[in-house]
């Protein structure tokens, strides 16, 4: 009876072991450092997202997932330094899944004054963890995820010369995140969006975006200027300046309204006889 009793918790432990091995990834814990890569000095209060990425084999084919794995406002302290700790992902057994696996890691960082940089953790067998080189887009390697618990990574930030086209498509999702807690398309969302502090970032940014192009003079520009008016406006409303909100979207319709743009014209003026009201209860 005991033998028994015996070989069944040891098939049960054997059973556990091999689903965490195949059917499961675990990201390393992470620990870095944020530098700015002219002064080489680190640099405090940079704003931290990390995703992995996971591949799911199921019999229709492949199925890629992305997870944040950051926990909510994470940012480098007075030293430069940040830890991301380790996650756990599962996937169902046979036959639904036959095995998971992980095909990215990577950290971006958006640090004060518009500086940035990104490291990626790939999956490379036999690999040995190199330093980060001092490119705008560093990258290290390290052993497969699921078998390295601990990564260290030093990541070099700069101003990184980007055209309109990608700058605006960066806040685009950046303005996203803080009105939906939704990060490209990664998963799980984050309650309550970002904090202030991410807030006044993004405004930052577009507000360069802004004033950059003040007089837009073709469609991309005059598109990338009533997205950022339009992701002001809605920023400002989300930290509770209901009169700059209302001057944003009051700006952006009426620029749209010019333009013959009208898809967007009844939102706009939802907005602002809603911040209205909310001005006069005060």
């Amino acid at each position: 009876m005991k033998k028994s009793v015996k070989s069944i918790i040891m098939t049960l432990a054997a059973i556990i072991i091999l689903y965490l091995i195949f059917f499961s990834v675990i990201t390393p814990y992470i620990r870095g450092v944020v530098i700015d890569k002219e002064t080489k000095k680190p640099l405090e209060n940079a704003w931290i997202m990390a995703v992995a990425g996971t591949t799911t084999l199921t019999v229709a084919g492949d199925v890629s997932s992305y997870h944040l794995i950051t926990r909510p406002h994470t940012r480098t302290d007075k030293n430069g330094r940040f830890s991301i700790p380790p996650r756990i992902f599962f996937s169902f057994p046979p036959p639904l899944t036959f095995g998971m696996s992980t095909f990215k890691l990577r950290i971006d960082i958006y640090a004060p004054g518009g500086k940035r940089g990104a490291v990626e953790v790939i999956e490379v067998k036999r690999a040995i963890p190199s330093p980060v080189s001092q490119d705008e887009e560093a990258t290290i390697t390290a052993w497969p995820i699921v078998n390295k618990m601990y990564v260290s990574v030093l990541v070099p930030v700069k101003i990184v010369f980007m055209t309109q086209s990608q700058i605006t498509e960066e806040l685009g999702w950046l303005s996203t995140y803080c009105n939906t807690g939704r990060y490209y398309f990664a998963r799980p969302f984050v309650v309550g969006g970002c904090d202030s502090f991410e807030a006044d970032y993004v405004i930052n940014e577009l507000l360069k975006i802004v004033e950059s192009i003040r007089t837009p003079q073709n469609i991309n520009q005059r598109t990338y200027y009533s997205g950022a008016l339009a992701s002001l406006g809605r920023l400002y409303k989300m930290k509770g300046n209901y009169q700059k909100a209302i001057d944003y979207f009051t700006a952006v319709r009426d620029f749209d309204a010019k333009q013959n743009v009208d898809i967007n014209l009844r939102i706009y003026d939802t907005h602002i006889n809603e911040l209205k009201e909310k001005l006069n209860a005060k």
